[in-house]
């Protein structure tokens, strides 16, 4: 890895670790193209942190609120993704960038977590078609971006 690509993933280590310990984290984004490292990134920075994190994929959480609606349990669904006690991880947010129902869902979802005090990390793999979902992630959450790219051979 060189230089440049250490001290971003450095830098955005140090991110993660900020949003851990804010009172009122802002949900923390962590965006870049397909094998990048944002997961391994992520993983690696909540395990020094000992956090033990609820993981899922935008796509599941569509589903679990979905599911919720149709049996009349969307605000108990809601209420136990907010007030979980670990950090939270969505990952794929590519997954539902055509879904404005999911978003307004994860939007509230960010906010009331924030209000808590209980951080929330995202990913998104950069795509074309991406494009408004990274807006809609820069009205809601601060991004970053590992720029972690494999070293180059001279």
């Amino acid at each position: 890895m060189g230089r440049r690509s250490a001290a971003a993933r450095d830098e955005t280590a140090a991110v993660i670790d900020r949003t851990l310990a804010a009172r009122a984290p802002r949900p923390l984004a962590l965006v870049g193209r397909s094998g990048c490292g944002k997961t391994t990134l992520l993983r690696a920075a909540l395990e020094a942190a000992g956090a033990e994190p609820m993981w899922m994929t935008a796509r599941a959480l569509a589903d679990t609120i979905v599911d919720a609606i149709r049996r009349g349990a969307h605000d108990e669904v809601l209420a136990t993704l907010v007030d979980e006690p670990h950090p939270v991880v969505i990952e794929h947010l590519e997954d539902v960038r055509e879904m404005p129902r999911t978003l307004e869902e994860l939007r509230l979802l960010l906010e009331a977590r924030r209000r808590r005090g209980l951080p929330v990390f995202l990913t998104l793999t950069t795509r074309p078609g991406a494009e408004g979902l990274a807006l809609w992630l820069a009205r809601n959450a601060e991004v970053a971006k590992p720029a972690l790219r494999p070293p180059r051979l001279d």
